[in-house]
C-alpha cells in the first residue's frame, strides 16, 4: 500500500488533458496538470506521456476511505528558477509543437 512520501515507479494507463492516470501494481495513481511538469506551457497531459509510459512519482496524498492516490512528478525535481538552470534572459533552443 502506497504511502504519502513515498516514491514509486507507476505505469500510465490513461494520459487525459486534465492528468494521468497511473498504476502501481494494485494501485491507481492520479497526477494532475499542475503537478507534472515544471514546464508551464504544456496544454495537455497528452502532450506529456502516453499509455505504457512508465514514469517516477512522489505520493502526496491517499484517502484511505476512498482508495483515492495523488502524486507529484514535478516534485521529484528541484524548481529550474530556484535552482539556476533557468535565468531570466537565457536563450534556449526549443521545438514548437503546436
Amino acid at each position: 500500500m502506497l504511502k504519502v512520501g513515498d516514491r514509486a515507479e507507476v505505469t500510465v494507463t490513461s494520459a487525459q488533458v486534465f492528468g494521468l492516470f497511473c498504476r502501481a501494481g494494485t494501485e491507481e495513481v492520479l497526477v494532475r496538470i499542475p503537478y507534472v511538469s515544471w514546464i508551464a506551457s504544456f496544454a495537455s497531459c497528452q502532450q506529456f506521456a502516453e499509455p505504457g509510459d512508465v514514469l517516477a512519482v512522489k505520493v502526496t496524498h491517499v484517502d484511505p476511505e476512498s482508495g483515492q492516490v495523488s502524486g507529484h512528478i514535478r516534485s521529484l525535481y528541484p524548481d529550474p528558477w530556484k535552482s539556476g538552470a533557468l535565468q531570466v534572459g537565457d536563450v534556449r533552443e526549443v521545438v514548437v509543437r503546436r
